[in-house]
């Protein structure tokens, strides 16, 4: 009897697992229902850091790694939900960027120096 009552529970217990009611179904899309009702692209801004060169030549900004992984995963999500987008590196976006709609911010964006901040607050 004992055993019966002990397969009934385990048995409830592994259908609540599997059923999860605790979490809705919809979690993704609710998590990124602001960017998919937002008016316009959404603003992928991708932190990019300038490497000096000795030659006296404009510094080429470069992404990390995982941040171009970031990137390649997060891009085919938003075409999937027809959302449009736009990429920018954290020095070539500003405040107007911003404003325009959503933004997703990918990498240490503006974790570089202040000045970063300010150019996009001007």
């Amino acid at each position: 009897m004992y055993a019966a009552a002990a397969i009934g529970v385990m048995a409830m217990f592994s259908l609540a697992f599997w059923l999860k009611p605790w979490v809705s179904e919809d979690a993704f899309e609710q998590f990124w229902a602001p960017v998919w009702d937002s008016p316009g692209p959404a603003l992928l801004v991708v932190a990019a850091r300038s490497q000096n060169e000795e030659s006296g030549r404009p510094a080429p900004e470069r992404m990390s790694t995982n941040d171009a992984i970031a990137l390649a995963m997060l891009t085919p999500v938003l075409a999937a939900h027809g959302k449009d987008f736009r990429i920018l590196t954290q020095s070539a976006t500003t405040l107007a960027d911003l404003k325009r709609g959503s933004a997703i911010f990918i990498g240490r964006i503006f974790a570089f120096d202040q000045g970063s901040v300010l150019a996009v607050i001007d």
